[in-house]
Order: C-alpha cells, then structure tokens, then sequence
C-alpha cells in the first residue's frame, strides 16, 4: 500500500509541478451557500443550504481552479448540460455535475473570476497526454463562469422538483445505480 500511494503522490507532484506556477489556496474547502427554493405548488418559498467540500482550490493567471480528485470511474465529459442533470442514463457524468455545482456556489463568492473546473483521476495521472480540465460537449471548460447562467436554471429547476410536495419520489430506473448505494435496502431495492 505504502509504495502504491508514494507513487500516486509522485504522479501528483509532477502535475503541479507541470502546472506552475500557482498559487495554492486551500483543501477540503467547505462550500455553503442558501439558496432559495420557488416550490411549484404555489406555497411560499423557503431557503436551503447547498454545499459540499471542494478537495483543493488554487489559482493561477487570476483563474480559480477547482479540483476534486477522484479514484473511482473517470467520466470526465459531459454531452450537453442536460446531460449532467438526465437521471435516465447509466453513465451519467456525476463527478462533472459535482464540479459544475462547486464552480457555481464558488462564482456567487468570487464574482467575474474565471473558474475552471477540473477532475483528477488519480489512476490517469501517468498518461502523458492526461489533463485533469471537464470537458463539455468535447470542449476543455477553461472557465465555466459564461456556463454559469445555462447551469443555474437546470439545478434550480432540479431543486424544485425535488422538494415539490406534488412530484410522487420514485426510485431510478436504471437498477445499476443501486449498486453501490448504502440506502437501496431502505427504498426496497437489495444490493
């Protein structure tokens, strides 16, 4: 185990070292921010909080770079943004939704700053040609920012339907997705 991770920490190092220089702003940055939620049935809105922990942010060239390390499936592209948020669909890009989320609770905290969102597969590190930056629509996200305003109304209307007290809970379609979940026996899927 010990020679496994000193070698992924190496590969690590010679990213950043490939990536400097910059400016290392900090790990585990817990994200939060209300947001408010417009329920569909007429009641009056309420307020939730959405957040999460970004694994590390750094900067450079006056670009706030989001990164989140992954050591799971690397599904690093995403069709359309509608693609991010498609329950249907087996291999949805979950990790570049997660990214998109942070860029957008980071762009209400850091207005007009270029964000770039970005996946580290730690296992795809040692690939030469390996860059960590999301890809939209085959398209490196270099800043998100102008993505923001295309993301935003798709979570919000996400949100919605998720708190609406007129949308019936019903379990995923795609069986696979229970897989690995820690709540399937509680919905009356089995593992």
């Amino acid at each position: 185990n010990k020679e496994v991770i000193t070698a992924y920490v190496k590969q690590l190092l010679r990213r950043d070292a490939e990536h400097a220089p910059f400016r290392y702003l900090a790990a585990e940055y817990a994200v939060k921010q209300a947001v408010e939620v417009i329920p569909d049935d007429g009641t009056s809105p309420f307020t939730i909080n959405l957040g999460g922990n970004i694994d590390r942010m750094d900067e450079k060239d006056g670009t706030l770079r989001i990164v989140d390390y992954k050591t799971g499936k690397s599904i690093q592209e995403a069709r359309n943004m509608e693609h991010l948020f498609d329950t249907t669909v087996e291999h949805r890009p979950y990790h570049v939704f997660q990214t998109f989320l942070y860029a957008t609770l980071m762009s209400e905290q850091c207005p007009g700053k270029p964000i770039t969102p970005a996946l580290f597969y730690i296992q795809k590190a040692a690939s030469a040609d390996y860059s960590p930056v999301v890809k939209l629509n085959k398209q490196p996200v270099e800043d998100f920012t102008p993505l923001r305003c295309e993301f935003k109304p798709l979570l919000d209307k996400l949100l919605t339907e998720v708190f609406s007290p007129t949308v019936r809970f019903t379990q995923t379609t795609v069986a696979k997705h229970c897989e690995y979940c820690k709540y399937a026996n509680i919905c009356g899927r089995s593992q």
